[in-house]
């Protein structure tokens, strides 16, 4: 540092418009995860901060920065929260935001929490928990929930319960298999309602709330939209924040939620070349071999499964064989989640299993087993979500046929690869 600089501050207060400003930002991506639990918990400021600059490059600039509140919380005099607690302290302190230029509330699937406000996490007299509520769809309704609020203050404090809706997303407006890019939003909230509209709380007690929740009447539950909101308490002190507790449904049975991308035709067929190189399959009676001519199996996920598979059968008796392996997946089977809507270069993202012959033979398997030429039926089979994985009732199947290996003939030897 150099003791000759000399910081000046201006007495003339300026106002700067920074465009999303306050706002979650476009480069977040959104929940909520396969299981239709609530993510993401909480934002923090990380793009387009207006901040100080030299002053011989203006002054001011836009920065991309992070801010972690978690060492003000812990540093506090007295206080040794755990992780747990850090975490729902600031979910339940955090401020709401609405969309840029918008009166709405940011859907809870996009923004969590809020954003964190570490004032609020220091100064609240509250805490509630959970720190978010699942509701998960209609078929698994969990629409009557109980949360408790525990007065951390130093006096008797009386809360008023509130809803605030946040707005609905539609990925699937148009029938389409592959979730939209970016969401439809809807103005379809849920109704909330409460065992209690205000709660007095001694210090140091607690008093548990029952919620009520009722799914939008105007989404349209084929289109599975996906809702939530907000479970508000405010204290009657003034200047004390208010602490709330996210919560997301979806209207709909998750299980009709479209796993593969058919609308791209897949999945599908093609041939891996020695090289590397894919090709499409030339015919249908198309013969491959396991060396220059591989079978690879294209796959879409437009969303999450809990068990993703490719299982080879043999071609004559049907006979369970194992699943796909290949030196870059791994065996084809297990938790999956979506692929992205484009790759890098800017193409539709997908998975392709280029098959040399190796299965694994069951979940416990120790190593794939190789697999020599014949005839294989190839069966891409994903489990729907919640559900308890019985197959093949609870999977999106789709039978890609039966299709012939050949040996692959060098210099006048039969090798199996």
């Amino acid at each position: 540092m150099n003791p000759k600089n000399v910081l000046g501050w201006s007495k003339t207060v300026s106002t700067v418009l920074v465009e999303g400003g306050g706002a979650p930002a476009d480069m977040s991506s959104y929940g909520i995860d396969g299981d239709l639990r609530s993510k993401p918990d909480i934002g923090a400021p990380g793009g387009n901060i207006y901040s100080a600059y030299p002053h011989a490059k203006g002054s001011y600039a836009l920065f991309v920065w992070y801010i972690n509140g978690n060492p003000l919380l812990r540093g506090r005099p007295g206080s040794k929260p755990s992780g747990l607690d850090v975490r729902r302290v600031f979910k339940n302190t955090a401020t709401i935001s609405k969309n840029w230029a918008s009166k709405t509330y940011t859907s809870a699937a996009k923004q969590g929490a809020g954003l964190i406000n570490v004032w609020n996490a220091l100064t609240t007299s509250a805490h509630v928990a959970p720190d978010h509520i699942d509701i998960l769809d209609s078929v698994n309704l969990r629409n009557s929930r109980q949360i408790t609020i525990k007065n951390v203050g130093k006096k008797t404090e009386t809360y008023t319960m509130s809803h605030t809706p946040a707005d609905t997303l539609n990925s699937y407006t148009k029938g389409n298999m592959f979730p939209h890019p970016l969401p439809v939003i809807e103005a379809d909230y849920a109704t909330v309602s409460f065992s209690a509209k205000k709660v007095k709380i001694p210090a140091g007690r607690s008093v548990k709330v029952t919620i009520t929740f009722t799914e939008p009447k105007a989404g349209n539950a084929a289109q599975l939209p996906l809702y939530s909101g907000y479970v508000v308490a405010t204290p009657t002190t003034e200047g004390s924040p208010s602490v709330h507790v996210p919560y997301i449904g979806l209207k709909g049975d998750v299980r009709k939620m479209p796993i593969m991308d058919t609308d791209l035709g897949l999945p599908t067929f093609a041939v891996a070349q020695a090289n590397g190189t894919v090709v499409k399959v030339s015919t249908p009676d198309y013969v491959f071999n396991f060396k220059t001519a591989a079978p690879t199996i294209i796959v879409r996920y437009g969303s999450h499964t809990p068990d993703g598979t490719i299982r080879v059968l043999d071609g004559k008796t049907k006979k369970f064989l194992g699943y796909v392996f290949t030196s870059w997946w791994g065996a084809a089977f297990g938790p999956i989640g979506r692929n992205a809507n484009l790759d890098a270069n800017g193409m539709h993202d997908a998975r392709q299993y280029d098959w040399r012959g190796e299965v694994w033979e069951a979940d416990d398997a120790t190593a794939p087993v190789q697999l020599g030429p014949g005839d294989y039926n190839i069966v891409v089979a994903s489990q729907k979500k919640l559900t308890k994985g019985v197959y093949p009732a609870d999977y999106e199947v789709f039978d890609l046929g039966t299709i012939s290996v050949s040996a692959y003939i060098c210099a006048k030897m039969i090798v199996y690869i």
